[in-house]
């Protein structure tokens, strides 16, 4: 249907132009267009921005040299593209609908548009160029065989080559593994509200909607959705679950904050691990959740008042800046900071796009700031979990060694690095524990 087209574009022309995030620009879409299919939509645009690079190296093949289309004809196109070499949709029903598609929005290159459609479906519908064998590279350096390399996979899994260079620094061999679970759709993940329900009888009312589940083998307060889309639904709304990745959850049942506890989150918005701690402590005892900007500490209101949480006081506040009243009057804190994101593009595959590695340096040094904060706001004895939503070891493993190092009250208990395989989001985090003071 052509309003599942139109969505489609007008979602990828805000995620693309306007730098919206891809699960907003969906949403916004789908609540404008409310005929359009949300799982064409959202298979088709996220579908886009997995094979991005591709894409844009295909539609160089079929232009002119100098005559690059512009962004809404190469927009429509992607969406054209896409649908052909990789949905369900009849050759002639995605053709057709795409020109219509470019009738409404870019009047003037329906022929073009049309053509190279049409010139797509007659070589095959091959989004990727056949790789050159190994015997080409016979001969050349090391280095060489690297770029070589780097530029492969860039292509393959659409990232960014400078991405693409880091993770094979960090993690060489592996990284095609790592890029191939990246571009897999992560497991839908969702925490039972202790304060409500528990996880057996939550599986059950969801069986009741069609909504088929299984206890995640790896939290306590976990469930992984097998079937069904539970979300805008009543159970939701009533506050019995929220979503959160079991990665996430593993974070706040290692810090495993008690009932009566004082507990600062210092970077919580939206408040998914806030209100985690909270259940897991009765609604018993403080929690601070911080966050720098207002309208994002009025989400976390909003979600407390959801899910029936009273015991968390959510405040503006700038994480980066210490404040000594707080000092070592906490006990327990979750420093989740800001980071490059790369364990979560599963989920938000725009973010491929917009890691910046100039500013990593800035990043990783704000990181350690934080974590000294955290340090010296919690008591002797106290805990504190530091987590990422990266795989990138200088801000997980690197940060933490940097703090202990100058730490002396600091003893590390743990630290998980969950890679981002079998559609888990990737995460990191590491548990310490002070012992003296500072």
């Amino acid at each position: 249907m052509i309003s599942d087209w139109q969505a489609s574009y007008e979602a990828l022309h805000q995620i693309l132009s306007e730098g919206a995030y891809s699960n907003l620009a969906i949403n916004k879409a789908l609540a404008k267009h409310k005929e359009a299919s949300p799982g064409f939509v959202r298979v088709q645009v996220k579908g886009v921005l997995r094979t991005l690079i591709p894409l844009e190296h295909l539609l160089q093949h079929y232009t002119r040299e100098g005559r690059e289309p512009r962004p809404r004809t190469k927009q429509v196109l992607f969406l054209g593209l896409y649908a052909l070499s990789s949905m369900e949709v009849p050759e002639h029903a995605a053709v057709n609908d795409c020109v219509e598609l470019a009738r409404r929005c870019c009047p003037g290159q329906m022929s073009f548009i049309n053509a190279v459609l049409r010139r797509f479906v007659r070589e095959g519908k091959k989004l990727l160029p056949e790789e050159e064998g190994p015997e080409l590279l016979a001969g050349s350096s090391k280095k060489q065989r690297r770029l070589h390399e780097i530029a492969r996979l860039s292509l393959r899994y659409s990232f960014p080559e400078a991405l693409v260079g880091l993770l094979h620094k960090e993690y060489g061999e592996e990284t095609e593994r790592i890029l191939a679970s990246l571009n897999e759709v992560p497991e839908l993940a969702l925490r039972v509200n202790r304060l409500k329900t528990n996880r057996s009888e939550l599986a059950e009312m969801l069986r009741e909607e069609g909504i088929l589940t299984v206890p995640d083998p790896e939290t306590e307060a976990g469930l992984l959705v097998r079937k069904g889309s539970p979300l805008g639904g009543d159970l939701f709304r009533r506050g019995y679950f929220s979503v959160q990745s079991s990665s996430s959850l593993r974070a706040i049942e290692a810090l495993d904050p008690q009932p009566g506890e004082r507990v600062l989150d210092l970077c919580a918005a939206p408040g998914g691990k806030s209100a985690a701690m909270a259940e897991r402590m009765d609604n018993r005892g403080e929690i601070v959740s911080c966050d720098l900007h207002a309208h994002r500490v009025r989400l976390i209101e909003k979600q407390m008042k959801r899910l029936g949480i009273t015991i968390v006081r959510a405040e503006q506040r700038d994480a980066a800046l210490f404040r000594e009243e707080d000092r070592e009057r906490f006990d327990r804190v979750l420093a989740d900071v800001p980071c490059s994101g790369i364990g979560v593009i599963g989920s938000k595959p725009e973010l491929r796009y917009h890691v910046d590695l100039g500013r990593l340096p800035e990043l990783i040094e704000l990181q350690k700031q934080i974590l000294r904060h955290a340090a010296a706001y919690v008591k002797p004895g106290g805990v504190v979990v530091y987590s990422t939503c990266t795989i990138n070891i200088r801000e997980n493993e690197e940060v933490t060694e940097a703090v202990l190092s100058e730490s002396p009250m600091l003893t590390l208990v743990e630290t998980q690095r969950i890679m981002p395989y079998n559609k888990n989001a990737g995460f990191f985090f590491a548990c310490l524990r002070k012992t003296g003071r500072d």
